[in-house]
C-alpha cells in the first residue's frame, strides 16, 4: 500500500490526538534580544580565550548560543544582566547567566552555550584498533577542537609517537591524551639500575 506522506502524517495525527499529541502547538521559547545574545557571545569568548589551555596557541573560538526552556515563564524585565556562574567554565558545553536587575519581579535563568575552541593537532589518518602503536603513517595534521571530548587534544606529533592506542578510533578522530596508553618501561618485579 502506497499512502502518500501528507495523508499518512494527517492519519497519524488523527490517531494521537485523542492522547494530546499533535493537537497543541509547542511553546516557543522566551525570546532573547539579539543585543543580548552578543553580549553573551562575547563573554563567553572572553572567558575561553582566558583558559589556561589556549594561552599561547593560535586557536579560533566559536561559540553557539542556546535556547531557554520553553516552559519558562519570566516576567517582564527592564535590564537583563548576562554573568558567568561561579566555578563554570567557558569551554565546551558550558552556560551563562542571566538575571532580571531592573524589573517587577527578580528572576535568574541559565542559558546553554557550546565554545569551540579550534586549533593545530593531529587525527588519525584510517580506523585504528586499540593496541595499535602510532607510527607517523597513522597522523595527519588537521584544525582539532581543544574543548571537544575528554583528554587534552595531542598538538606535538612526537608525543604521540611510539605510545599504543587505548581504545579503537575511527577515521578522522582527533588524537587526545586519554585514548594513549602510558608507556611501561620496566614490570613490576623487573631490576632496575638507578644512575
Amino acid at each position: 500500500m502506497n499512502t502518500p506522506l501528507p495523508c499518512l502524517m494527517v492519519g497519524l495525527l488523527g490517531l494521537l490526538a485523542p492522547f494530546g499529541v499533535g493537537a497543541q502547538a509547542l511553546p516557543a521559547a522566551p525570546v532573547i534580544p539579539v543585543a543580548l545574545v552578543d553580549q553573551v557571545r562575547e563573554m563567553a569568548l572572553s572567558g575561553a580565550a582566558g583558559t589556561p589551555v589556549a594561552n599561547g596557541l593560535p586557536v579560533r573560538f566559536h561559540v553557539d548560543v542556546g535556547a531557554l526552556d520553553p516552559r519558562l515563564k519570566l516576567a517582564p524585565c527592564e535590564r537583563i544582566e548576562p554573568f558567568l556562574p561561579v566555578g563554570a567554565t567557558v569551554w565546551g558545553r558550558s552556560r551563562v547567566g542571566l538575571r532580571c536587575a531592573q524589573g517587577p519581579t527578580r528572576w535568574t535563568v541559565y542559558l546553554p552555550i557550546s565554545v569551540q575552541a579550534w586549533t593545530a593537532g593531529w587525527v588519525t589518518t584510517a580506523a585504528l584498533a586499540a593496541g595499535t602503536e602510532l607510527t607517523a603513517n597513522h597522523l595527519v595534521a588537521a584544525e582539532v577542537d581543544l574543548a571537544a571530548g575528554s583528554g587534552t587534544a595531542i598538538l606535538q606529533r612526537d608525543a604521540a609517537l611510539g605510545h599504543s592506542l587505548q581504545r579503537p578510533l575511527a577515521a578522522g578522530a582527533a588524537l587526545r591524551t586519554t585514548d594513549l596508553r602510558s608507556r611501561q618501561w620496566f614490570a613490576a618485579g623487573d631490576t632496575v639500575r638507578v644512575l
